[in-house]
């Protein structure tokens, strides 16, 4: 015990005489005033097979400066302060998530931004001639009020160029839908990609911001958005990964990546492989997967999409 206690002195003596000391509280300090987000859910972690980023967070907020990771029922959303968009959003979808209720009329600051700096609000986009875009379809979670205003919070949109908003755009969600009316389930990650174009309005600008009339912020325009899904049967009495590692349902998994710009043609001739966009965006997607499972899958080995004509 007094060998211990000589040696704790010791290093106290070190450590005030050369500065030392000086050092060990500035690290302190640092750690103290560290306002890095807390670890976010594990996938499944909170025992509901249909978690909206079961197959793998694509990015952990840590790792992305300027960004908060947030967890909605609806939807979970990697926000970035600096862009004023999300960069991805990750969602499941089945039929139980869509229903008939009415679209909501406005957008909303998400809650869960605190600082008024770093919300957007509805009038933001007034006059920008881009559709307020969302990521998470308004019609993904029509069947659930709570749900539903959920993908109104602005931390859920981007500025998306209005042609192609309400064009190949929307049709790749209604048909997503159709897969989950017949009885498949999917999860879906969608994103933006800030480029060096920016993004073209309906008047044919091309704009890599948009600063709001109604207050001193600029929203980034995004000039690329993508999307990645994997589609498999649905089957609620399951853990979904162990279905998938297991081989017990047929898995399908593609990916889309469009201009934001007017689109002419089927969404389909957007169609790319999930490394595409990896490489794109230089997330992870779908990571919770078996390694082996991930790379057929992002490589094009399921890019066939289920019959459900």
């Amino acid at each position: 015990m007094r060998t211990r206690i000589f040696s704790i002195l010791l290093l106290l003596f070190v450590l005030f005489t050369f500065g030392g000391c000086d050092i060990l509280f500035d690290n302190f300090e640092d750690w103290e005033d560290d306002d890095t987000p807390s670890e976010p859910v594990e996938p499944g972690e909170d025992g509901d097979d249909d978690n909206n980023v079961l197959l793998g967070i694509p990015s952990e907020p840590s790792l992305a400066e300027g960004t908060m990771l947030i967890e909605h029922d609806a939807y979970t959303v990697l926000y970035s302060y600096d862009l004023l968009m999300p960069v991805w959003v990750s969602w499941h979808l089945d039929a139980n998530d869509s229903g008939d209720l009415p679209r909501p009329s406005r957008f909303s600051p998400d809650p869960d931004i605190k600082d008024e700096a770093y919300q957007v609000k509805h009038d933001d986009y007034k006059h920008s001639g881009f559709a307020r875009g969302h990521m998470c379809p308004d019609a993904d979670r029509n069947g659930n009020e709570a749900m539903q205003d959920e993908t109104y919070y602005t931390t859920n949109i981007i500025p998306q160029n209005s042609s192609m908003n309400s064009g190949d755009w929307s049709q790749l969600e209604r048909d997503l839908r159709s897969f989950a009316a017949a009885g498949y389930e999917l999860y879906i990650v969608a994103g933006a990609v800030q480029g060096e174009t920016g993004g073209t309005n309906s008047d044919g600008e091309v704009l890599k911001e948009w600063k709001s009339e109604e207050r001193d912020v600029a929203i980034t325009v995004p000039s690329q958005i993508w999307k990645a899904f994997v589609i498999i049967e649905q089957d609620d009495s399951k853990d979904d990964l162990e279905r998938i590692a297991n081989g017990e349902t047929p898995v399908y998994a593609s990916g889309i990546i469009m201009d934001n710009a007017p689109f002419d043609g089927s969404w389909e001739d957007a169609v790319v492989t999930i490394d595409e966009i990896e490489v794109l965006t230089n997330l992870d997607l779908f990571s919770a997967l078996p390694d082996s499972i991930e790379m057929e899958l992002e490589s094009g080995g399921a890019a066939k999409l289920p019959d459900v004509a």
